[in-house]
């Protein structure tokens, strides 16, 4: 039971998330660099004797391919690190992406309604029987009524109840019949 605990202990102390692994790995990384750059300058310079010393230039060279693998390695476990790190993206932008598709077809909308293809598309459906308004075929039942032999409403009745029922259709009628009466 004990070296369970501490096995369990142990496992959760090197538990370490992504995020720190890649900033522990960058700082690592940049101070191997930083060594293997200074070596190379000591190699530079101790070559520039007249008395090369050989002992001292391999040296720095067997501690700058180390400090190279270290690189390496460190490079290779930020790589698996990264893969372990997930973009959040906060809630405000998910809510502009919703927004910005909305206003988008409304724009797309007003732009064919505008251009007068919403009007054809608007015909087409009327044409094929398809979100024809009540109102209109509450006024096809009249005309159609009046033109029945069989029926006794008249034409006349048929325009006033078009009129009564359509307010741009009265309007219209009354500034046609205006204009008749001035000429």
């Amino acid at each position: 039971m004990k070296y369970l605990l501490l096995s369990i202990l142990f496992f959760l102390a090197s538990c370490v998330s992504p995020s720190k692994t890649i900033a522990d790995n960058s700082n690592n990384i940049a101070t191997a660099a930083i060594s293997s750059k200074d070596r190379f300058v000591q190699i530079n310079e101790a070559t520039k004797t007249e008395l090369i010393d050989v002992p001292f230039i391999q040296q720095q060279t067997e501690e700058g391919q180390q400090e190279q693998e270290k690189i390496i390695a460190l490079t290779k476990s930020t790589n698996i690190a990264l893969t372990k790190v997930e973009d959040k993206v906060p809630w405000w932008a998910n809510m502009i992406n919703y927004i910005m598709i909305a206003l988008s077809i409304l724009a797309i909308c007003f732009i064919l309604w505008y251009t007068g293809v919403g009007a054809f598309i608007k015909s087409l459906l009327y044409s094929a029987g398809l979100f024809i308004p009540k109102q209109k075929v509450e006024q096809a039942e009249i005309i159609r009524k009046a033109l029945n032999d069989k029926n006794k409403a008249t034409t006349r009745e048929a325009i006033a109840a078009l009129r009564a029922s359509d307010p741009a259709l009265d309007a219209a009628y009354r500034k046609v019949r205006k204009k008749e009466k001035l000429q």
